[in-house]
Formats: C-alpha cells, sequence, structure tokens
C-alpha cells in the first residue's frame, strides 16, 4: 500500500475461505492473512463453492477463474486398462487422509497402487503410514519426483485416486484428464466430476473398493470416462482458453478507483 501496489490474490484452498483456518496455528498469521485478505484488490476463487464461502465468512467478493494444466501437450494415446496401476500423488499429512488409500490396497489385492509423494515434518503420522505402505505387496511408494517426470506416472495408470476431503482446484485432476485418465475422489469441485461422467466420487473406502470391483467387470464405464476427460480438459482447462480471463482481472486490477 505505501508503495502503490495492486495485489490480486488467489485462493488456493476451501481453507483459504474458511471462518477459521485450522491450518494457522498462531493469532499472528491469521491476523495477517485475514488483513491482506481484506486488503486485496481482487481475490480470483477456483470455484463457485470458494466464492461462496469467501462472501459468506468474509464479506469479499471474488472472480472465477479456472484452473489451467501445466503440461505442455495432450496426450495423443489413451490409457491402458491393463496397466491395473492407481496412482495416488501428495504429502503424507492427515488432510489428505493418505490412510484411505492404504485401506482401498488392502481391499484391492488384484490392483497396483503408487504413491508419488512424501511427508513434510516426519510426524508419528506419517511414519506410521509409510510403515504400513511398505508392508502391504501391491503398494509402491516412489517419494518425491521432479515435475518434468510426473507424466511417467500417468502413463504407467488407468486411475487417479484422491482421498482428500477438500481441495481447492486440484492440479492433480487436470494432469490425469489431459491424459484420459478418470479419478476415483472423495472431493467434488462444484460438482463438476459427478455432472460430467469424469470419474467418480464417493464418501468412503468401500464405495471406492465397489468402483473398482465394478470396473473390474464391465469396463464400459471407464472408457466413457476416459473420453469425457480429455474433451473436459480441452474446453475448459487449458492455458489458451484461461489466460485472457486472467490477464482481463488483471487489467480490471490496475483500474484506478
Amino acid at each position: 500500500r505505501y508503495q502503490r501496489k495492486k495485489f490480486v490474490f488467489g485462493l488456493a484452498s476451501e481453507m483459504d475461505c474458511a471462518a477459521k483456518s485450522f491450518l494457522m496455528t498462531n493469532f499472528r498469521e491469521r491476523y495477517l492473512y485475514l488483513l491482506g485478505l481484506k486488503l486485496a484488490d481482487i481475490v480470483i476463487a477456483q470455484t463457485k463453492q470458494q466464492q461462496d464461502l469467501l462472501e459468506l465468512n468474509h464479506s469479499k467478493a471474488s472472480h472465477i477463474l479456472r484452473n489451467s494444466g501445466a503440461m505442455e501437450e495432450v496426450s495423443d494415446s489413451w490409457p491402458n486398462r491393463e496397466n491395473r496401476e492407481i496412482l495416488w500423488i501428495g504429502r503424507i499429512s492427515p488432510e489428505k487422509r493418505f490412510e484411505w488409500l492404504l485401506d482401498l490396497a488392502e481391499r484391492c489385492g488384484y490392483l497396483k497402487f503408487v504413491v508419488v509423494g512424501a511427508g513434510n515434518y516426519q510426524t508419528d503420522y506419517e511414519r506410521e503410514l509409510l510403515e504400513r505402505a511398505d508392508s502391504l505387496d501391491n503398494v509402491q511408494l516412489i517419494g518425491r519426483v521432479a515435475y518434468s517426470e510426473i507424466s511417467l506416472y500417468y502413463k504407467r495408470c488407468f486411475m487417479l485416486c484422491s482421498t482428500s476431503p477438500y481441495e481447492g482446484f486440484p492440479n492433480v485432476y487436470l494432469e490425469a484428464w489431459q491424459m484420459g485418465i478418470p479419478v476415483l475422489a472423495a472431493y467434488d469441485p462444484d460438482g463438476v466430476i459427478a455432472a460430467r461422467g469424469l470419474g467418480w466420487i464417493c464418501s468412503s473406502v468401500e464405495e471406492m473398493a465397489s468402483v473398482l470391483s465394478d470396473i473390474e467387470e464391465d469396463a464400459g464405464p471407464w472408457e466413457q470416462a476416459s473420453k469425457k476427460t480429455k474433451k473436459q480438459y480441452l474446453s475448459s482447462h487449458t492455458l489458451q482458453t484461461n489466460m485472457p480471463v486472467f490477464e482481463s482481472y488483471i487489467t480490471k486490477a490496475l483500474e484506478p478507483v
């Protein structure tokens, strides 16, 4: 403000819009965050849900911008269900509910579960779950990988699994969709997955296991979802589609009050 600079803030998660965020551990963090939110010239939300929560909890208006994929190109090929690998990518932490994936792996021993990611804090939660994962024959722990290598793991799988109860608009969804890979998830941003047939939304591990079992019996729904994911990505989540919208918000923020 002293330097007369404009500030555009992009929401990253529904927790950014919550009345109280458990991710902020002390008063100083909460105070500075709320002050920054109040002073932002423009706030950009990823979903209508975020926009509504921000208005409800903070009386702050925002603009919606669809997330865009960062991979260089959309895959020309289609995923192969015969690969029999399910991919999980993320941070080993309570808010990601990694234990759901391990429960699912125990129920679906006929499939292989590949885990890309690691914990950040070496907590008991991380250690116990990683030890449990290491004991399961059908779970492969990859650890952290460079972003330039991440497409190699998408190419090996036929499904992306996400166990988080809340997110923003996950980049992993976009990365999977541009490869034609459906998602098996607990969180559906603005209901787009259920509405457009981009995968399956489940409220329990048992539901996830049931979906995978049904796909074993009949691959038709999976094949349909695979085709819809790439169509969704190309129509709504490319840089060419969304960057002009982003530019218009930046331009709006620069206009004199």
